[in-house]
């Protein structure tokens, strides 16, 4: 759901459900820090092609959805958008909100993703999360997610667990807590991490500090001998490696007693390019106002193309419980 000004305002001091598997860090695109700079003010977000995708897809599988509920329900079944809902400083959008017949009501979230390989297994653990404290903030007992992911389309049910939550509010009460008090959370240590805290710290203005702290003097000199070593050993790593590759010639695997050696070709897989698809879904929308599921699928078709599988080469140690089991 693309929210407002005013519901992004409101959010900036609530821990919301899609904030959740972040606090958590579970979140692949982003780190508790970069939220907590975030929700400061101090960097800013930028909107990729494959969110906005996300939200132009939002209502076409709110359809889907609609369609295969219908096939299923006698009652009549309704959705409806939801605003911004809150619960002291816990806060949650939900995509829509279900209504069958007269008494049965409960939440959806869309999902449009092409990283189908964490939904074979079913609902993923951020998206568990995020359901869960929807529920909380809004008051109900469960989540439909409805998900297209790679070629499929499918809707898991997510109940409410109470323990769970119990956990996650703690979780989240401490990330608020460190919020006002202006804590820092601890870092993962990833790059993004680091450009983070550029676009909030990078400055120029010529100030000094002098220091003596021992942490600081000790990991500036262990950053210094990892420099380095890394600048020393990229070279040999690649020279070794080129020379392992020789003598492997047209061997899949070579297995000395110590390490296995391999070169392997990866699987084929599908590549979307979501700006392109984006731009396309814009057009089709700005001239006909609707959401032709045949046509969606046709856009979604070109520009999504078949990425040859590579040779992955890679020296791996034998671990000594394997070792042992073979003289065993």
């Amino acid at each position: 759901m693309t929210l407002t000004k005013a519901q992004l305002k409101l959010r900036a001091n609530l821990v919301t459900a899609s904030e959740i598997p972040t606090i958590f860090g579970i979140n692949p695109w982003q780190t508790p820090l970069e939220l907590f700079l975030l929700k400061k003010g101090r960097i800013t977000q930028d909107v990729t092609p494959a969110m906005n995708y996300g939200h132009v897809k939002e209502p076409f599988i709110a359809k889907m959805y609609l369609k295969k509920m219908k096939e299923t329900e006698q009652d009549p079944v309704r959705l409806k958008e939801s605003e911004t809902l809150t619960l002291g400083r816990y806060g949650a959008t939900p995509d829509r909100i279900v209504s069958v017949g007269k008494k049965r009501k409960w939440l959806l979230e869309c999902k449009a993703t092409s990283r189908a390989s964490e939904w074979r297994e079913g609902v993923p653990d951020r998206v568990y999360l995020q359901a869960q404290w929807q529920m909380l903030v809004a008051e109900h007992e469960r989540v439909d997610v409805a998900a297209e992911w790679g070629s499929g389309f499918d809707v898991w049910i997510v109940e409410r667990d109470d323990e769970q939550l119990e956990i996650m509010k703690e979780v989240a009460d401490r990330f608020l807590e460190n919020l006002d008090d202006d804590v820092l959370p601890q870092v993962f240590g990833v790059e993004k991490e680091l450009k983070a805290l550029n676009m909030w710290i990078g400055t120029d203005n010529g100030k000094t500090l002098n220091s003596n702290d021992e942490w600081l003097r000790g990991a500036a000199h262990r950053l210094d001998e990892l420099d380095g070593i890394m600048k020393k050993d990229k070279k040999e790593h690649t020279k070794i490696k080129t020379q392992i590759r020789v003598f492997q010639k047209d061997w899949q695997k070579i297995e000395t007693p110590e390490h296995v050696i391999t070169n392997k070709k990866t699987k084929n897989s599908e590549v979307f390019f979501a700006e392109e698809a984006f731009e396309d879904l814009k057009s089709l929308v700005a001239t006909t106002g609707l959401f032709p599921m045949a046509e969606v699928e046709r856009i979604k078709e070109k520009h999504t193309a078949e990425k040859e599988g590579f040779f992955r080469f890679g020296v791996k140690p034998i671990k000594k419980k394997e070792k042992n089991n073979e003289e065993g």
